[in-house]
């Protein structure tokens, strides 16, 4: 193998190099699929989360609380306002197995009353101050 590779260092080269660039563009290439795969096995394991990105509303610590301490359900920033295609194509899957595997568990759009709930609360608090 070592004779090979130093009697054919430039095929050697452009292999390695034709490896690392299929990696590189295939890794961006299946972020969806990862993001499904990832959220299948949270889900297995009874943990269930969000994924979001954005600029997110002045009420998400409170609705990221409420979620947690009603239903034991992780709302994860994942990025603020600059994104990647990758990043959008991940949380995109992750989300399209984690959302419904949330609602098979409890029924019901906990997402929409839960920010509804949040809002309400954030408005009271900042209007006492």
């Amino acid at each position: 193998m070592n004779s090979f590779i130093r009697t054919h260092k430039k095929l050697a080269a452009v292999t390695v190099l034709a490896f690392l660039f299929a990696g590189f563009f295939g890794w961006d290439s299946t972020a969806r699929t990862r993001g499904k795969i990832q959220a299948h096995l949270d889900v297995s394991r009874g943990h269930y989360a969000i994924l979001i990105y954005g600029l997110s509303a002045e009420s998400l610590p409170e609705t990221a609380r409420l979620m947690r301490q009603r239903y034991g359900i992780e709302l994860r920033v994942v990025a603020d306002c600059i994104v990647t295609k990758p990043l959008v194509a991940y949380v995109d899957g992750y989300n399209m197995v984690s959302m419904p595997a949330v609602r098979r568990k409890f029924g019901r759009d906990v997402f929409e009353q839960n920010m509804l709930d949040a809002s309400k609360t954030w408005r009271t608090r900042t209007r006492q101050r």
